[in-house]
């Protein structure tokens, strides 16, 4: 037999219910939903596989420095232009070249993956990782145990 899992739709208002809440989001009894969310839509723990706070490197703008680097070499290079504009040319291809190198932009997101491998990813800011990983590992330890009790009745259902 399937448990059935109900949610409210509001903030609940016993404490009872809150099993933790940080600034990125509640875990309630039976799901959690994240403050960022401008849906507000909750997450049961139904039908949930796992969640995760992935990182990922954005190279848009490592790509628009190296275009400007390249881009300054080659007037500089083409063009024979008055000698000081030249040397300004290199020196600004050099430091785009330099910042391309060093200059890497991260982006987070927190991740659910239900168990029909459907994800839905929700954008975080840098201060909000921290919380959103602690969200993240203690969903999944619920996750475990929710998942464990439905396995053994599952196998408790087919003797």
């Amino acid at each position: 037999m399937k448990k059935i899992i109900s949610f409210r739709k509001s903030f609940p208002n016993k404490a009872d219910d809150v099993v933790y809440q940080n600034s990125f989001g509640t875990i309630l009894d039976d799901g959690f939903f994240l403050h960022s969310d401008p849906t507000g839509v909750p997450i049961t723990f139904d039908g949930l596989r796992k969640v995760k706070v992935t990182r990922r490197v954005n190279n848009k703008f490592n790509l628009l420095l190296l275009l400007i680097a390249a881009v300054s070499i080659v007037i500089c290079i083409y063009y024979s232009l008055y000698v000081i504009v030249n040397i300004a040319l290199i020196g600004i291809g050099i430091a785009a070249f330099i910042g391309a190198a060093l200059v890497r932009k991260r982006e987070y997101s927190f991740s659910v993956m239900r168990e029909n491998l459907d994800f839905t990813n929700f954008k975080l800011s840098e201060k909000d990782k921290n919380n959103a990983q602690v969200i993240a590992g203690k969903v999944n330890k619920i996750l475990r145990k929710h998942n464990e009790g439905l396995n053994r009745n599952r196998l408790l259902d087919n003797n």
